[in-house]
Parts: structure tokens; C-alpha cells; sequence
């Protein structure tokens, strides 16, 4: 049985100061611990992140990543709620 994730993007691409390591995640990514499981907004939002994280300067790094989500992801439809779900309003575009 494969786990699909769905990945928060602060948790998935930014350094935080928790017990989240970003790189362990794309780490586990890669070595097909789990299946990513996206949607269009949260591609929106990974790629806004990534953007930002880069700056003005062109990342390859970052670059590749995006399109390696592009190629090695499941993407699915978002649903839509009809009340607020999650503690963060602008996490409930997860699928």
C-alpha cells in the first residue's frame, strides 16, 4: 500500500525553526516513501513559495523541484468546504 501526502508548503520547502526538516521530507519524497498528492491551488502556492524563496535570482535547485512535482505527483480535485476546517483558512484548498 502506498501513503499519499498532501505536503504544506511551510513545512515542505521553508527552514523552520520546529522539528520539521524540510530537506528529510524531499528526502523521503525521493526515495518513493510516499506518494505526493496535489492540486492546482497548492501547485499555485508551492510554486508562489518557491518564488519568493528564490527571490530575484533564478534558483535551478528550486526550479527542478518544481518540475519534478509536476512530473512525479498526483494530481487530484480540490473539494470545497462549507465551513472553515482548518485551523489555517488558506490550508483548506487541500484536497
Amino acid at each position: 500500500m502506498t501513503i499519499k501526502a498532501i505536503l504544506d508548503t511551510k513545512s515542505s520547502f521553508q527552514e523552520s525553526s520546529g522539528k520539521v526538516h524540510p530537506s528529510r521530507i524531499l528526502e523521503a519524497w525521493q526515495e518513493q516513501r510516499f506518494r505526493l498528492v496535489v492540486s492546482v491551488p497548492i501547485l499555485e502556492e508551492y510554486r508562489r513559495v518557491l518564488a519568493e524563496m528564490a527571490g530575484e535570482h533564478f534558483s535551478p535547485v528550486l526550479h527542478s523541484i518544481l518540475g519534478l512535482i509536476d512530473l512525479h505527483s498526483k494530481l487530484v480535485k480540490p473539494v470545497s468546504f462549507a465551513k472553515v476546517v482548518c485551523n489555517d483558512p488558506d490550508d483548506d484548498k487541500i484536497p
